[in-house]
């Protein structure tokens, strides 16, 4: 079995950000982050008609990959010149197999409970309404019992405090380290706090969405 927690805010009435959890077939469950490149009603539009597509995709029970692919070929014909959305898409099985395909989106971290360690996933993929044919591929990852995988946008690494300074990657890691025995809403809410007292009152300029998976085995 698997926990699911995801945290989301808007730094503008319109947000470009999008997260997405659903049931699957034989036990699965599919898993999305999104950014889209634009801010506005346009993002919001192609935000919808590519969450829609998404889930529709796969629940007609295409592969991870042609999940992609396919909701790229309809969102290039559709696009405004210069929008894109990244994305991120996982799917999880029962027994803790999961494959991932990024479509230029960041990649989440993944926790090694056995030996408390974190991996940055690989990067890769061009992002939606690019190109037809988006060159995606697929990353099988065997989940052992209590490993984590961390899902977000560029809104909370790229967070920035009074002297210019980004939150990044290796703040993010350090507080998943020190709190990853806790519940998976704990650790969400230890960063997002850390995030914040990083910023120290400076508002955030992108909408920021965290989405963490844990396997329970």
């Amino acid at each position: 079995t698997y926990e699911i927690v995801p945290f989301w805010q808007a730094a503008r009435e319109m947000a470009g950000d999008f997260y997405d959890a659903f049931k699957l077939a034989d036990d699965k469950f599919g898993v999305v982050i999104a950014d889209v490149s634009d801010k506005g009603a346009g993002a919001a539009l192609l935000m919808a008609v590519s969450r829609t597509m998404i889930r529709a995709n796969a629940n007609a029970g295409l592969s991870p990959r042609e999940t992609v692919r396919r909701a790229n070929d309809l969102i290039v014909e559709d696009v405004q010149s210069g929008m894109f959305v990244t994305v991120y898409h996982s799917v999880f099985y029962r027994d803790g197999r999961s494959v991932h395909v990024n479509a230029g989106h960041n990649p989440p971290l993944f926790y090694h409970r056995r030996n408390h360690t974190i991996d940055t996933l690989p990067r890769g993929g061009r992002a939606l309404g690019w190109e037809v044919d988006n060159p995606v591929q697929e990353l099988p990852i065997q989940l052992q019992a209590g490993d984590m995988m961390i899902y977000y946008t560029d809104g909370l690494t790229e967070a920035e405090n009074p002297q210019g300074q980004s939150y990044g990657e290796a703040r993010l890691k350090q507080v998943v380290l020190d709190n990853a025995q806790q519940p998976i809403q704990t650790i969400v809410n230890k960063i997002i706090e850390d995030v914040e007292w990083f910023c120290a009152g400076i508002p955030p300029f992108d909408d920021l969405t965290l989405m963490i998976v844990r396997y329970k085995g």
